[in-house]
């Protein structure tokens, strides 16, 4: 999936800003945050398609839209099948982990987080 992570980046002109999900004996996620370059440059050396099953995408736009930011931070927090988020900027990306640190820990697996997991099961196995 590195390359679905680096269509995105390309899409977005090189700019925002990866977020890294661990999760980790149910425990809070920790969140690691690195600009699209970083991540760029240590993708292309990575072969095979490591663990990240789908990629959410955080666009600016999240800012005007209370709803589909609290939905965002809380599925960063709580979705057990959210690993990976695209932001479109370093600014949104810090911003969206720090909100997601306040969020109570409540994990849950989304049917749609499920389902990509499953799709992308059967097309790599």
């Amino acid at each position: 999936m590195w390359a679905a992570l680096l269509d995105l980046i390309e899409l977005y002109d090189g700019e925002g800003a990866v977020i890294f999900v661990q999760r980790q004996n149910r425990g809070r996620p920790t969140f690691e945050v690195n600009s699209s370059a970083d991540v760029k440059e240590f993708a292309e050396g990575v072969t095979g398609h490591g663990s990240l099953n789908s990629v959410l995408v955080a666009p600016n736009g999240l800012y005007h839209n209370p709803l589909m930011l609290a939905s965002m931070v809380r599925s960063m927090a709580n979705d057990v099948t959210v690993h990976c988020v695209y932001a479109e900027s370093l600014e949104l990306a810090y911003f969206l982990v720090a909100e997601a640190t306040k969020i109570q820990h409540a994990p849950y697996a989304s049917a749609g987080g499920l389902m990509m997991a499953d799709i992308m099961e059967q097309n790599l196995g």
